[in-house]
């Protein structure tokens, strides 16, 4: 599922971390952190721990993209 993960990069890039301490802090793969980030593009799991992992709420990556297929 496509997702903007904006926001979670730049919390992610704003607490220094690398992807291997970040994978730690989520229990993902860091190539997972890294190939979602790339694509923009995660499973509803991994957004989750991504979003959860740097204080993002995750509602409000769906709200977003439910808000754009609404108004479609």
């Amino acid at each position: 599922m496509k997702y903007d993960f904006t926001e979670i990069k730049l919390r992610f890039e704003k607490k220094g971390w690398t992807l291997q301490q970040w994978a730690d802090r989520t229990g993902l793969h860091y190539s997972t952190l890294a190939k979602a980030l790339e694509r923009g593009a995660a499973s509803q799991v991994t957004a989750k721990l991504m979003a959860r992992s740097v204080g993002v709420d995750f509602e409000t990556l769906v709200g977003e993209e439910e808000e754009e297929k609404e108004t479609a």
